[in-house]
């Protein structure tokens, strides 16, 4: 995450390198049950990139492991308004 405020990237390349950063953080804190620290770092992609639907799953999970079913229902449904090919909230 880092390395990609280095000046030899293009603004294009930089949104790149930190999205894919900050989904690759947020996985390892997912698999260490980190939710807290998960959370933050999806909370910035989706800051930068807010259609992220894959991004915006990955949040319900975190937030329904937080305790917050409910919370988690809306971002599904937000990730399946952004993306019709996500899947059903009901069934996530």
């Amino acid at each position: 995450l880092l390395l990609a405020a280095e000046p030899r990237w293009d603004a294009e390349q930089r949104a790149a390198f930190v999205r894919e950063a900050r989904l690759g953080l947020a996985s390892a804190f997912e698999r260490r049950r980190d939710f807290a620290a998960a959370k933050e770092q999806l909370a910035a992609l989706l800051n930068d990139d807010p259609k992220n639907s894959l991004a915006r799953q990955k949040m319900a999970g975190v937030l329904f492991w937080l305790g917050g079913p409910e919370q988690a229902f809306a971002e599904f449904q937000a990730a399946k308004k952004d993306d019709p090919a996500a899947d059903v909230p009901e069934l996530a």
